[in-house]
């Protein structure tokens, strides 16, 4: 009787990872040692405008010091990426130059008043009808973060405020943490119960 060859595989999104010799070792080590943080942006790292859809400048700007101060010490312990979806840049209401000043103020603020550190942001300027990989609740960010800052992401953590945060960490295999006013139907809960994290004092 002739036996079929077959084999077992693992398809990883952060890209092919293998310690089958001492180069490829330390390659897939700085992946593994790398500790990274996903934020959302309007709603984490800023409060929303209530006002309008969308931050469209920086008068309209203001930062969520009483959750980055609750976070912080979180923040502080990883390296820190922003993935946010600026549905305003495709509208019309958002051009990309006020997205860049409104993004590095949020930068400057975290590291002088907190001293933390956002190390890069990750937009999707896709329209809100569009289902793009890259706009949320797709996973297409988290991916391409992880990928060009070499972390796994089902060693790190989301931290947002929307139940598209949350299933689009569940998309990316990442946990998250929901910091939202809106309550989870049983059904939501049922579905994210093994990526939802209650604490981040989970996070290693």
């Amino acid at each position: 009787m002739k036996l079929k060859k077959k084999a077992s595989f693992y398809i990883n999104s952060s890209g092919y990872l293998s310690i089958s010799d001492i180069k490829r070792l330390q390659i897939t080590r700085k992946f593994f040692s790398k500790k990274a943080l996903l934020v959302d942006r309007d709603g984490v790292l800023n409060i929303k405008n209530k006002k309008h859809f969308y931050v469209r400048n920086i008068s309209e700007l203001k930062n969520n010091y009483k959750l980055i101060n609750k976070l912080k010490k979180y923040f502080r312990k990883n390296k820190i990426f922003c993935i946010t979806n600026q549905a305003g840049i495709s509208t019309g209401d958002l051009s990309i130059k006020n997205l860049n000043k409104i993004n590095q103020k949020i930068k400057l603020e975290c590291k002088k008043k907190f001293n933390i550190y956002i190390r890069d942001f990750f937009v999707s300027p896709h329209h809100y009808d569009s289902n793009h990989f890259d706009r949320k609740p797709n996973p297409g960010l988290f991916i391409k973060s992880s990928i060009k800052h070499k972390f796994i992401l089902d060693r790190t953590c989301y931290i947002g405020d929307d139940i598209r945060d949350i299933e689009s960490a569940y998309r990316a295999n990442t946990q998250c943490y929901y910091v939202g006013d809106e309550k989870l139907k049983k059904s939501q809960k049922k579905k994210y119960i093994n990526i939802l994290m209650k604490n981040l004092n989970e996070l290693k």
